[in-house]
């Protein structure tokens, strides 16, 4: 039986060997020679391991030789001192039955197994801390290339060990089912986000005894977003295997490096920031409007614009439109701002437009559509230009002049019956009047009312109109026959710039609508010549009879015809187109009266003096 005496357990220390031995007591000496047989244990999942957790010395069967007068002897040992954590280890020694000259106590019932064990169990109990563990990382990769994560323990381990893997996105975004979506996948869509940029998917890292390096693999998912290098973290815990649950697997590791960064790198270039093409036209009629500036490419930043006015548009704010805000606008990152419609990322400058009633005007007064002319200033340090950094959009004027229409013909006056002349002002003359059409079509009754009438005037050399006599009121309601009469007096017309002697003058209307949208009409069907000279006190030069006998100085009863010869100023060339009335009297004392009929003066006339008939 085994000696209860007998050590029971031990460290097994870092190093070298330490014998351990077991004292055998027999009940009484023997002069014979006495065998004793022995076995080592293994059925135990914990048992020592022979050769490796240590060596015997003592050997099976055990020899006592008789007449050695001896109790006792030992089973020796030597345990394997080590650094690696183990559990604590057993060797279970069995005394077996078939000695020579020897049995085992308890078959003699004097001698119970409690006190005379012939089962002997000794534990190396291991004195090593557990290993360390670290999780390291490679230093960078392209964001669609895998990576490696490593684990590594600093000490080989005969027990299991279980590290749970936490996931940090940082900067990066892992992949969730039904949380975010994977780039890769086809179904994906533009709009769809968040984007994933990794799968790591590994919840747990599992060492067997002896293993003491693990390596898992992060997928980098490649995407078309401009985002800079991303990056997330990785951290690890002692753990426990849910399998094992009588089994402490986080005891059996101590955490060093506890977290790895993973870097993924950007390989995708700026987006590409501009307005959508040159410009486009829009109707003042149409109050909000919407420029949008497009980014044709998705990226992870926010995008700040910087636009300007330029100084060469014709539209004024606030007379033609309004825009609110300070002249920035931002185009969120990621898919905020994508247009589904079109296909690309947006940023919008929003305004309004005047609908002024007015019809506009360049600074010569001829009518034209006004522009607003948008410059991009800055995009910031995440965004390249594209090919439309000026944009114009042209606002169409929807408001029209009124509608042009033709004037009559000059009519004067003068209070002198017959001395009114068409196409000539003379010396009789005191006034002249235009009769100007009104709305023909009968549509700008509403423009028209409080509108205006204005003539203006020129000389026909230079054609250079200006403001004759007083605007005059459009009463739409009053018109006769949907036209106005307009009358300038002698005195008005003579203050005229034009008006000057042998000028001709020119004659049209300016329709004024009530919003000052204004039409020039074409000038009047006739025009002035100035005429207010008489021409030069000539003397008749020849009066000769015709017909028969002629007789100088006399006019017989053969003749039929005086013709009377009257020189004129051929310097006059207003006397083309006038008459001669030839006057006569009887005596001195008489006075004249007009005899034969009035005759028109031709051109021939006027260089070679008219020759006037006389019927008697």
């Amino acid at each position: 039986f085994f000696k209860n005496v007998s050590p029971t357990a031990a460290d097994e220390g870092a190093a070298g060997e330490t014998e351990v031995s077991l004292t055998l007591k027999l009940t009484r000496e023997s002069e014979q020679t006495i065998t004793i047989p022995f076995t080592i244990n293994t059925d135990d999942d914990l048992a020592a391991t022979e050769n490796e957790d240590y060596e015997m010395v003592t050997t099976s069967p055990i020899t006592i030789v008789g007449g050695e007068n001896t109790t006792e002897t030992s089973i020796t040992f030597n345990v394997t001192g080590e650094s690696k954590d183990e559990y604590d280890q057993t060797i279970t020694f069995d005394i077996e039955t078939g000695g020579d000259n020897v049995s085992l106590a308890s078959e003699d019932a004097d001698y119970d197994e409690g006190t005379y064990p012939f089962t002997w169990e000794y534990t190396i109990t291991d004195d090593d801390a557990a290993p360390t563990i670290s999780i390291s990382s490679e230093a960078s990769g392209v964001e669609g290339a895998n990576q490696d994560v490593t684990l590594t323990l600093a000490a080989e381990s005969e027990k299991p060990i279980v590290v749970a893997f936490d996931v940090t996105d940082g900067t990066a975004t892992s992949y969730v089912d039904g949380t975010s979506y994977d780039p890769t996948d086809g179904a994906t869509e533009p709009q769809h986000y968040p984007k994933a940029d990794f799968k790591f998917e590994t919840t747990t890292g599992t060492f067997a005894a002896g293993e003491t390096e693990k390596t898992f693999t992060v997928v980098g998912l490649d995407d078309d977003i401009y985002e800079g290098d991303e990056a997330f973290t990785i951290t690890i815990t002692a753990a426990d295997d849910d399998a094992t649950a009588d089994i402490n697997e986080a005891d059996h590791v101590t955490v060093a490096t506890g977290t790895a960064t993973v870097t993924l790198t950007s390989d995708d270039p700026k987006p590409n920031v501009g307005f959508l093409n040159t410009g486009f036209q829009q109707s003042e009629a149409v109050e909000n409007v919407t420029l949008q500036v497009k980014q044709d490419r998705e990226s992870g930043y926010d995008i700040e614009i910087e636009y300007s006015i330029s100084d060469n548009s014709t539209a004024t704010n606030p007379d033609d439109y309004n825009i609110f805000g300070d002249n920035t606008l931002t185009i969120e990152a990621n898919a905020a701002e994508y247009d589904t419609d079109n296909g690309y990322w947006v940023g919008e400058i929003s305004f309004t437009l005047v609908d002024d009633l007015l019809a506009e005007t360049d600074e010569d007064g001829n009518y034209e559509d006004e522009t607003i002319i948008f410059d991009i200033d800055d995009l910031g340090d995440y965004a390249s230009a594209n090919a439309y950094q000026t944009t114009t959009v042209t606002i169409i004027d929807d408001d029209t002049p009124p509608e042009t229409v033709t004037i009559s013909a000059i009519t004067t006056a003068s209070e002198t019956d017959g001395k009114a002349v068409s196409g000539y002002w003379n010396s009789y003359n005191n006034a002249f009047s235009i009769t100007v059409p009104i709305d023909p079509d009968q549509d700008e009754q509403v423009k028209l009312t409080g509108g205006t009438l204005q003539l203006l005037a020129a000389n026909t050399d230079d054609n250079e109109f200006t403001t004759l006599g007083d605007a005059v009121l459009i009463v739409y309601e009053a018109l006769p026959a949907d036209a106005m009469t307009l009358t300038i007096s002698g005195t008005v017309f003579e203050a005229h710039d034009s008006f000057e002697e042998g000028n001709t003058i020119a004659i049209k209307t300016r329709i004024t609508d009530q919003y000052g949208n204004y039409t020039d009409t074409e000038i009047s069907e006739t025009t002035l010549t100035i005429d207010e000279t008489a021409t030069t006190r000539q003397t008749v030069d020849t009066i000769i009879a015709a017909d028969e006998e002629i007789v100088a100085g006399y006019l017989n009863g053969t003749n039929t015809i005086l013709n009377v010869t009257v020189p004129l100023l051929s310097s006059d060339a207003t006397l083309l187109g006038g008459t001669i009335q030839i006057q006569a009297k009887v005596t001195v004392s008489n006075a004249l009266a007009s005899v034969g009929a009035l005759y028109t003066i031709e051109g021939p006339d006027i260089t070679d003096g008219a020759v006037v008939p006389v019927v008697k």
